[in-house]
């Protein structure tokens, strides 16, 4: 399983370059001379599953949070302490090819889960879509939800149940 230079490579039992990459930081393998991080790792009470349109993907490492974070440039990656404290718990979404399209985080306050943010390439707004036009009198703005706003409370509503059943 392990290849040249003692780390997990795509080869290896199918893994994606990200799950190797991630395997390697957690067993603290891979290439020399690469100033290594510690990595830490967290419970998340929902697993990995598709919803819709989407997988939701539970982000439970130090390593996959500044790897999010880097991928969707955004400051999730700055979560560390607060995931591994067991006040944020970040999942991220894509679409079912595998594509990042949204970070969203859920934060434990006054004893329940709450939705913090989702938020999507460089921050960009993904839970509202915003049309303006003309209507031959005035300028209107068309605003309206996004599947994704769906995704989001429906991704908390089952985090709250799955935590109450844990």
């Amino acid at each position: 399983m392990m290849q040249n230079g003692g780390g997990f490579s795509m080869n290896d039992q199918g893994l994606s370059q990200e799950q190797a990459d991630e395997l390697n930081a957690i067993f603290g393998l891979g290439r020399a001379g690469k100033k290594k991080r510690r990595v830490y790792l967290w419970e998340s009470v929902l697993q990995a599953h598709e919803m819709g349109m989407y997988q939701i993907i539970p982000i439970t490492s130090s390593w996959a949070l500044r790897h999010e974070g880097r991928v969707m440039n955004h400051c999730v990656g700055s979560y560390e302490k607060l995931c591994r404290d067991g006040y944020i718990r970040a999942f991220s979404i894509r679409d079912l090819h595998g594509n990042r399209v949204a970070t969203m985080s859920l934060m434990f306050q006054d004893d329940d889960w709450h939705l913090e943010q989702i938020k999507g390439y460089s921050n960009a707004e993904v839970c509202i879509s915003e049309e303006v036009y003309y209507d031959g009198e005035q300028t209107q703005t068309l605003i309206e939800m996004t599947d994704l706003h769906y995704v989001a409370y429906e991704v908390l509503r089952c985090y709250r149940k799955a935590w109450e059943n844990d």
